[in-house]
């Protein structure tokens, strides 16, 4: 009975530390709406990621308050499908990476060769994590392959980005680079998720007060790249400086 309470005590706080970034993500989006006359093609890409994500991240919470009150609906369809937990929410986000982030920055690197890397590797993780979601680790995972990678496509990607940023020669300077300020936003979260990622599962299953608090921790990280993002697209105004044969 203890364990319970203490459980739903951290999935309270979870749920209340979600709805921060998710108030923080929508300023960030709102922002990007006020600049969005200065987008290029990359930017706009960039906030409909954004958009999807926050989508994404707002089902858990959207799905968590339609099964409390509709548990005698909702609980034989989650049996039937063996639900047991929100994880299989994750599926949507890993998507939203490979697909549309991955875009963003196949754009923003062209017409470098690892620009064509970028494109290869992302249409083949989409192909992996939607074979280990289905018939491998299944949807019921914390952490796992599917987090793992993601995370590590949303940590890596973005370091290379920022090499070729910081190498780079343009009229535009790297504190005011919309580009740089974006990745800094996907590193920051990222770094720190990783060990998570390849723990989450172990964590939830075996120690979930630990899980909630690195998942708050993380959040506070999430909140920390939306103002990050939100910089960016404020200095949305110098795209047109960068160099066009590198950056359309």
């Amino acid at each position: 009975m203890y364990d319970d309470q203490i459980k739903a005590y951290y999935e309270h706080l979870i749920l209340l530390s979600g709805r921060w970034v998710m108030i923080v993500s929508i300023l960030t989006l709102i922002t990007g709406l006020f600049r969005w006359r200065k987008f290029n093609k990359a930017l706009k890409i960039y906030w409909l990621f954004l958009l999807i994500a926050l989508v994404a991240f707002a089902l858990e919470p959207l799905f968590v308050w339609f099964l409390r009150r509709n548990k005698e609906f909702w609980v034989p369809i989650l049996n039937a499908c063996n639900i047991a937990t929100t994880n299989f929410l994750r599926y949507p986000f890993h998507l939203n990476n490979f697909v549309l982030l991955g875009w963003f920055l196949y754009l923003t690197l062209q017409p470098r060769p690892v620009a064509v890397w970028i494109k290869r590797l992302s249409i083949a993780l989409v192909i992996a994590v939607t074979i280990n979601f289905f018939f491998i680790q299944g949807h019921d995972m914390a952490g796992g392959f599917n987090s793992t990678v993601s995370g590590l496509y949303c940590l890596i990607l973005p370091l290379v980005s920022m090499w070729y940023l910081y190498n780079q020669d343009n009229k535009v300077p790297l504190s005011h680079n919309p580009y740089f300020w974006i990745n800094l936003g996907l590193i920051v979260p990222n770094l720190l998720a990783i060990f998570p990622y390849l723990a989450g599962n172990d964590f939830f299953k075996e120690d979930f007060a630990l899980y909630a608090q690195l998942t708050m921790i993380k959040y506070g990280f999430e909140i920390i790249a939306q103002i990050l993002t939100a910089v960016g697209f404020y200095y949305a105004r110098n795209v047109k400086y960068l160099d066009s044969n590198q950056f359309k």
